[in-house]
């Protein structure tokens, strides 16, 4: 299986995992520390997706040429979610702070895409998903 494969498949991981928490009633989340948290969670799990669809495009050899998916992806994936938690019960969807959480996460993942690209490119001819030795 090529790199590019590989990170394909791990951004699919991301958005099952994402769909997956998304149907947990909201009963069964707990408490919060504090009001917002669930901003952070939402922008901190984007920034990941955010890499990872980074990793993808870079292993496939359309970054930095492709910098507007990441942004893009965020609000496509949060407006979906956002939806998706509309038929989960306990749980309001279309909450546009959630959204803005989302895209804003998804954004922030641009500012690690130098390091991350530098990295790829170190560890080339290694899978660059293989722990580092």
């Amino acid at each position: 299986m090529s790199t590019t494969h590989r990170w394909r498949l791990l951004w699919w991981l991301w958005f099952t995992a994402l769909f997956a928490l998304s149907s947990i009633p909201g009963h069964r989340l707990g408490p919060r520390p504090f009001d917002w948290f669930d901003k952070i969670e939402h922008a901190g799990f984007f920034f990941l997706g955010g890499l990872i669809l980074g990793g993808w495009l870079s292993a496939a050899g359309r970054w930095p040429s492709r910098w507007w998916l990441l942004p893009l992806a965020a609000a496509l994936v949060g407006a979906f979610d956002e939806v998706h938690q509309l038929f989960t019960p306990g749980r309001s969807g279309l909450d546009p702070g959630d959204w803005a959480a989302d895209i804003v996460g998804g954004t922030a993942a641009l500012a690690a895409m130098p390091w991350l690209s530098r990295w790829l490119r170190r560890r080339e001819g290694r899978h660059p998903l293989d722990p580092v030795l």
